[in-house]
């Protein structure tokens, strides 16, 4: 009898299981496939992109989005987007500054231009994490520059 790996009883598609070994040559030859159905989702409701970024691998994600018919604003059935499940993996790193460059094209990716938005960029992010640490907030200000006054 075989054993089912985690990755199949979880539904991942072989773009997925991909991305969990490293391997962005063989990354890149999956995205050029005609075949790949590049939102297609694993049982949790995640596509490649959400487990990409959730499993660490902002550079895949950053490669990914530049794929014509990539879906940003698909939620998980945590009802987490891209964008919330970035900022939930840049609250438990150590180091977030891998990020950051997804965050802003995430960002862009929903209208919202880090150079010339007027909007409080603490708010932008407290409206997508349910539970917002004000920590988390000023180190994400710093890191991207933003000038925090109080």
């Amino acid at each position: 009898m075989l054993m089912q790996t985690t990755e199949e009883q979880e539904g991942d598609t072989p773009l997925m299981e991909a991305t969990s070994h490293r391997d962005m040559d063989t990354i890149k030859l999956f995205l050029q496939s005609p075949r790949l159905i590049l939102n297609q989702r694993n049982y949790w409701g995640e596509t490649a992109l959400q487990k990409i970024i959730s499993k660490g691998r902002p550079d895949i994600a950053e490669l990914m989005l530049t794929w014509n018919g990539i879906e940003t604003d698909r939620q998980d059935f945590k009802g987490h987007t891209l964008l919330m499940v970035c900022l939930l993996k840049m609250a438990e790193a150590a180091n977030m500054s891998p990020y950051i460059l997804l965050f802003n094209k995430l960002l862009m990716r929903e209208g919202i231009d880090m150079e010339d938005s007027q909007r409080d960029y603490a708010t932008i992010v407290s409206e997508r994490l349910e539970d917002a640490q004000p920590d988390f907030l000023l180190k994400l200000m710093r890191e991207i520059g933003f000038d925090i006054r109080y």
